[in-house]
């Protein structure tokens, strides 16, 4: 979250290759959002009456955040209460 740290840098890459759906003014809010449980970081793109758009994606490793898709790290957002 610095600022020249990967998840801003993320979040720049992800506004520019976004950026005429983003002005259009469909978006209700960008969020970034912890999956602690999951070791997950998502960019999520809320929109009006539509679907949620992943922006990007980062699963936490040995290394650090490390960028990856969405669908390599689903199944581990099914966070399932007893």
């Amino acid at each position: 979250m610095t600022p020249h740290g990967s998840l801003l840098m993320a979040f720049l890459a992800s506004f520019e290759a976004h950026e005429a759906l983003l002005k259009a003014g469909g978006a209700e809010s960008v969020d970034l959002q912890f999956f602690t449980f999951a070791g997950v970081v998502a960019i999520n793109l809320h929109r009006d009456g539509q679907k949620d758009l992943n922006l990007s994606c980062f699963e936490t490793t040995s290394q650090g955040l490390v960028s990856t898709e969405l669908e390599k790290v689903r199944d581990r957002l099914a966070h399932l209460h007893p």
